[in-house]
């Protein structure tokens, strides 16, 4: 299981990295879009955006460092703390009927208006974050270099496929206008 909890440190350190790293890069954009997500933090987004920036970089570095003690498991609940309150601003967002909100998680990178597909990619992170709890209560301490060598393969792998999840979708994405022709078939 330590190898697991090594592919979890990896996928979730990178993800919650390079997040920080565009938020930061655009967080003009990203506090508007804290605005747009949660109405009544108008005067508060900038202040929002710091402490989300500086959450995920904390959390980022807490995964990257070997484990001292009990850092793993803190990082990971605070990375999946973190992400479930996403979650939560993501659902509420997506059931208001006013106008479409921009989705900042990756900076400029996000897609211009919220789907589901950002709640979808943040209930896999979540998952990881779980995941990498659970394998840490069952880790031995013994790793081999091989091992070590295929969970940080599958760390990045899976951090890639997170960060381009948004892309991903839009991939296998059916256009509305071309459902109707489909049933047809």
């Amino acid at each position: 299981m330590a190898y697991v909890v090594l592919s979890v440190r990896i996928l979730i350190s990178l993800v919650f990295a390079v997040a920080a790293i565009a938020k930061a890069a655009d967080l003009g954009g990203f506090a508007r879009s804290v605005q747009q997500l949660v109405p009544g933090f108008r005067g508060g987004a900038r202040a929002a955006a710091y402490a989300v920036v500086g959450a995920e970089s904390a959390i980022a570095a807490g995964l990257a460092i070997p484990d001292v003690g009990c850092t793993d498991d803190v990082a990971l609940g605070c990375a999946l703390a973190l992400d479930t309150a996403f979650c939560f601003v993501l659902i509420r967002a997506l059931r208001r009927d006013a106008a479409p909100a921009a989705c900042r998680c990756f900076g400029q990178w996000s897609a211009d208006s919220l789907s589901p597909v950002q709640l979808g990619r943040n209930a896999v992170i979540a998952g990881a974050c779980a995941l990498g709890l659970i394998a840490s209560a069952a880790a031995p301490t013994t790793l081999h270099a091989q091992g070590v060598m295929i969970a940080g393969f599958c760390g990045v792998v899976g951090a890639v496929l997170v960060i381009a999840f948004e892309d991903l979708a839009a991939l296998v994405r059916i256009p509305p206008t071309a459902r109707g022709t489909l049933e047809h078939v």
